[in-house]
């Protein structure tokens, strides 16, 4: 009688805490050949959308489970703005993230958590002259944009609906991009774990 009781008490625990992170799917559903299940959090925006115009890096989060296969799905956005014309070579692979490169996770407690590269990324960028926006008349303007996947064992999911993080260290073959998160999207960060009760 006390494992029925005690695998009550489980389920409700996981329900209170998916419910108290209150969970927004993009995409919640299950194909009807295979009967594979995907499921995908919303985006959730890392940076504050004040003075995003001046930042050089902007990121976004969605966790994505497909059956029992989770992964971090990270959007990086890189800007920045030269004094003058940035030469076509300046421009190939901005951003270029190698397989097995990882995703530094930064906790309150100074524990670090690391995320693979699930596979090999590259994104050149592209140049807009002063003359092409209206908004900022002398400047050039470089701007390049990438969809990482990192690879979220069991464990890894654990330590992050436990904790909110603070900042990320995402690992290039040329650079690091550092985002520090914003202090009102570090709950969005958390819950985005705390949804994927699987």
């Amino acid at each position: 009688m006390k494992k029925p009781a005690l695998l009550a008490i489980a389920m409700l625990a996981i329900s209170s805490t998916a419910d108290a992170a209150k969970c927004k799917f993009a995409k919640d559903e299950t194909d009807p050949f295979t009967e594979v299940k995907t499921l995908q959090t919303k985006w959730d925006q890392l940076t504050s959308t004040w003075m995003a115009d001046s930042r050089e890096i902007d990121g976004w989060i969605s966790v994505v489970a497909v059956d029992d296969y989770v992964a971090l799905w990270l959007k990086l956005d890189y800007t920045v703005k030269p004094r003058s014309e940035p030469s076509d070579a300046s421009l190939k692979d901005v951003i270029n993230i190698p397989e097995g490169a990882p995703l530094l996770i930064l906790m309150p407690d100074d524990t670090i958590i690391e995320l693979p590269a699930v596979r090999e990324v590259r994104a050149d960028a592209y140049k807009l002259a002063p003359w092409d926006h209206p908004m900022d008349v002398n400047t050039w303007t470089k701007r390049a944009a990438a969809n990482i996947k990192y690879a979220l064992p069991p464990e890894a999911r654990e330590a992050l609906k436990a904790q909110d993080a603070t900042d990320l260290r995402i690992t290039a073959a040329n650079r690091n991009f550092d985002i520090e998160i914003h202090k009102k999207s570090r709950t969005d960060f958390q819950n985005a774990f705390a949804c994927m009760q699987l």
